[in-house]
């Protein structure tokens, strides 16, 4: 008994180990694609330093930068793309995994359903079965919300038509006495 409990746990819960190994695999595709751009990007970066100290005129470093940009724009580009492509890979994978798993709920046998009659729910309307509640703080003066008041919603128009707020006025300094 104790294995077809077992085995039938296992089953039911097959679902969601397979979208657990998808989103596994897919963020590993991630972070493999992330650190290689990243690296790539880090000796793009280090090789176009020194390309721009061996020259001297202004006229080529700018075309050196715009050449520089338009590879990293491509290679970013490729690398978006292929993340979306994992993404929408997994995300392909996971759909197909929910729509079979609804599509063996709707199969269920309706009896599973059924057995739920057989509970009494009016035992949890008796609350002498729990603890004495007579305990604990009482909070029937919290539920009292009388004593609080909505702040008034001031609009630009009231705004504007309030006068000015004056400034604070300074105490004058007290007097000292000499007795």
């Amino acid at each position: 008994m104790y294995n077809d409990v077992m085995k039938d746990l296992k089953d039911k819960m097959q679902p969601v180990v397979d979208i657990t190994e998808i989103n596994k695999k897919a963020a590993e595709k991630l972070f493999a694609l992330q650190s290689a751009c990243v690296t790539d990007l880090f000796n793009s970066s280090i090789a176009q330093m020194t390309a721009l100290t061996t020259v001297k005129e202004p006229k080529s470093v700018v075309e050196l930068q715009v050449q520089f940009f338009k590879t990293v724009e491509s290679k970013l580009t490729d690398v978006a793309e292929k993340e979306i492509a994992a993404l929408s890979e997994a995300k392909d994978q996971v759909s197909e995994i929910v729509e079979k798993s609804i599509s063996e709920l709707s199969e269920m046998p309706a009896t599973y359903f059924t057995d739920f009659s057989k509970f009494d729910m009016g035992q949890f309307a008796d609350f002498s079965k729990f603890t004495d509640f007579s305990k604990f703080a009482d909070f029937s003066k919290f539920a009292d919300l009388s004593a609080f008041t909505a702040a008034p919603v001031v609009t630009e128009e009231a705004e504007k038509k309030a006068p000015a707020k004056a400034a604070p006025r300074k105490a004058a300094p007290a007097a000292t006495s000499a007795a």
